[in-house]
């Protein structure tokens, strides 16, 4: 995790505007926090997230143990890509592990009613809410301390901290320092434009866990079935 500022300097090294041991002028520090915005907001556009680590925290209920995440759910916050992971906590500040289930393993699970302190957790992502499962119901109103990945947009300052793990914020520097390099009259060295390109693809891939696969359907299944024509013989 690093600041805009921590970014959009380390690309105008990159770009070669900026010696080692120098600092950006007010002016600079500004024109790279609007280009830093700008290819986040592209990204965005274009549907390719930016994920940022967040750490929340979730009472449970003895009545239940499916409970919802998003601006209108149980969890009034920001809809989740994924929840990474976490534990319960109780009264007395002792904190207890959680294991990630998938939706196989959850539906494994015969009796989901049983009170008890869950051991295991599963989250199905969604647009405007996410659904966020335990194996069983808890026996106590526990805490859910939970780590989850949430849609980074746009840095508010230059010393607003991206919350984005290390690669990410690699991501941002190099293909800052592509898009950057024009605007100042330069060229991105070859070295930097190709480890913009592999730090872009892996983002691409990360992002593509979470889309849904489309179906195509062939337009010959559209068509009205054949009828045999009995006098001619034939369809």
């Amino acid at each position: 995790m690093t600041t805009a500022r921590a970014i959009v300097t380390r690309a105008a090294r990159l770009t070669g505007i900026l010696s080692r041991g120098f600092t950006l002028d007010t002016a600079d520090a500004s024109d790279g926090l609007e280009a830093l915005n700008a290819l986040c907001t592209g990204w965005y556009n274009r549907g390719l997230v930016l994920p940022a680590r967040t750490r929340e925290q979730l009472t449970l209920s003895t009545s239940t143990n499916a409970y919802t995440v998003g601006t209108a759910g149980t969890l009034v916050t920001a809809v989740p890509l994924a929840i990474e992971g976490g534990f319960l906590r109780d009264s007395g500040g002792i904190d207890w592990p959680l294991t990630q289930m998938d939706e196989e393993q959850y539906n494994r699970v015969s009796v989901k009613a049983t009170p008890s302190r869950p051991r295991r957790y599963y989250y199905e992502p969604g647009a405007s809410l996410g659904h966020l499962y335990f194996d069983e119901t808890p026996d106590y109103a526990y805490t859910f301390e939970m780590v989850s990945w949430k849609t980074f947009t746009t840095f508010a300052t230059l010393d607003t901290d991206s919350s984005l793990a290390t690669q990410w914020d690699n991501c941002l520097t190099f293909n800052l320092a592509v898009d950057w390099a024009p605007e100042n009259g330069r060229d991105a060295r070859p070295t930097v434009l190709v480890r913009a390109a592999e730090l872009l693809s892996d983002l691409e891939t990360w992002n593509a866990q979470f889309r849904v696969p489309e179906t195509v359907i062939d337009r010959a299944l559209h068509a009205r079935p054949a009828v045999w024509n009995f006098d001619a013989g034939t369809y």
